[in-house]
Order: C-alpha cells, then sequence, then structure tokens
C-alpha cells in the first residue's frame, strides 16, 4: 500500500518504521544531514527511505512541518516521491538520578518525527561528478540537467516553493540517471509573493545566493543561482568559473598543400 504510486502520503505507526528498518539499526544508514539521519527500509514489495529527524529537531516542529507540508501535495518525476509521515510522542516513566539524592521516577516525553519516500538506488549527484574529460556521457549530463529544471520549474512554478537548499548532495539518481530533488528541510513557501526574508540563514556554502548570505533573501532567483552552480559543477567537476589564464594552446601543423594542378 504505502509504494502504490496512486496512494496519497499517509499517516504511518512509528512500529511500522521501526519494523522496516530493524529499528533504526545502524547498518541501516544511507544518509545523514544536518535536520536527521536516513536508513533504508524493506518491505516485501520493495523499499523505502525513512528519514528521522534529530532530537534536537524533534523540541520545534517547524523543520517537521515544513518539510512535510511541502511535499504533500508535490507530484513529480523530478521530485521524490513523498510517502507518508510519522509524528509519534510519548510519555515515558524513567528513572532520574540528581546529585545527593535518591533516584526517582519521572515521566519524559519521547518524540519521534519521521518522514518517508520512496528508495532511490543509485545515490546523489555528487558521487558522479567527474571534470569533461571523464564519467558521465555528455547526453547523460544534459539529461541530469534537464531533470533538474524541469522539476525546479514545477516547484516554482506550479507550488510556489523555493527549495533553498540546492546541491549535488541533495538531487537523487535513480537506475536510469534520472534526477530526483530531495530535502526539503528548509525549504519555503512564497505564498504568491516574489521573495521572503529568512529568520534564519542556514544553507550551503558554495551553493547559497549572495543576496541570501548577506541580507537574507529567499526568492526564486536564490534556487537559480544554485541551479548554475550545479551546472558548472556537473560540466566541469568543479563550482568555480574556468581559469582562462590555465588554458593550454595547442599548435596544430600547418595544413598539408593542396594540389591545385588540372
Amino acid at each position: 500500500m504505502i509504494l502504490d504510486e496512486s496512494a496519497e502520503p499517509m499517516n504511518l505507526p512509528l512500529a511500522l518504521l521501526q519494523h522496516v528498518t530493524e529499528d533504526f539499526a545502524e547498518n541501516r544508514q544511507i544518509g545523514r544531514g544536518g535536520f536527521g539521519v536516513v536508513y533504508r527500509g524493506d518491505l516485501q514489495n520493495g523499499s523505502v527511505a525513512v528519514k528521522r529527524l534529530l532530537n534536537s529537531h524533534t523540541i520545534e516542529e517547524e523543520p517537521f512541518n515544513r518539510e512535510a507540508i511541502s511535499l504533500i501535495s508535490v507530484k513529480h518525476k523530478n521530485v521524490v516521491r513523498f510517502l507518508g509521515y510519522c509524528a509519534n510522542t510519548e510519555n515515558k516513566a524513567m528513572l532520574h538520578a540528581e546529585p545527593g539524592k535518591a533516584l526517582k521516577y519521572v515521566f519524559v516525553e519521547i518524540r519521534e518525527r519521521l518522514l518517508c519516500f520512496e528508495y532511490i538506488n543509485n545515490g546523489s549527484l555528487d558521487k558522479y561528478l567527474t571534470d569533461e574529460l571523464r564519467g558521465l556521457e555528455w547526453h547523460t549530463r544534459y539529461q541530469i540537467i534537464r531533470g533538474i529544471c524541469d522539476g525546479l520549474v514545477y516547484l516554482h512554478k506550479e507550488k510556489g516553493i523555493v527549495h533553498r537548499d540546492m546541491k549535488p548532495a541533495n538531487i537523487l539518481l535513480d537506475h536510469r540517471m534520472i534526477p530526483k530533488i530531495t530535502d526539503f528541510g528548509i525549504s519555503k513557501f512564497l505564498n504568491g509573493a516574489t521573495h521572503a526574508v529568512a529568520s534564519n540563514r542556514i544553507g550551503s556554502l558554495g551553493y547559497c545566493a549572495p543576496e541570501f548570505i548577506n541580507r537574507g533573501l529567499v526568492s526564486i532567483k536564490s534556487d537559480i543561482y544554485s541551479l548554475g552552480v550545479i551546472i558548472t559543477e556537473l560540466v566541469t567537476g568543479c563550482k568555480d568559473i574556468p581559469d582562462i589564464k590555465n588554458v593550454r594552446i595547442i599548435q596544430l601543423p600547418p595544413p598539408p598543400p593542396q594540389n591545385t594542378s588540372v
């Protein structure tokens, strides 16, 4: 049911996500970011990726709510498919020790915030970045660039979402090398506005637009700037603009004389 492509994202029980990831076993980890750890979960009919928010980010609901709400209505071949979510809170009696006092039981609130996605088995784009003479074929690089652009156009024009953290590590590739944008943890809804000012300046250095770094300004242009860096990196293997002074000039031999005799 979870992997049914016609199904809407659903509220998933914590016990199910614990079961498919073997209670979030360390050997199931497939990724880690600033907001959470991603685990592979196995079902009878396929696999899923389960993002478990770090404890420091379960106290505030905003990161979880923002990512879930951003993705719940998103359906595009170049955006990772969102399958469901889990917001579980329990009060548990636990022994508590205080210096110079006897042990006593106190109730502790245990919060679990999880997001479930389709599992993409080919890794992220940053694993494939090489210079222009090695690695991916040129037509594959073009198709990846085209797919990322299509996904961004959909997010910007149809959903009013600015991703805010576009980088190769947040672009997954499936077995056909189709790119899928992922990780909407710091995304921003523009709600019809042309721009917004972020209350926190979280982002990935090297991919952030100057106006965001200097003034916290967020707009569609923020993602376009990041896209430009990604394209440069995908084509050349590095984020920097190529140094035209570091170009080797090859002296070609003169062409052989043509026989003009009749």
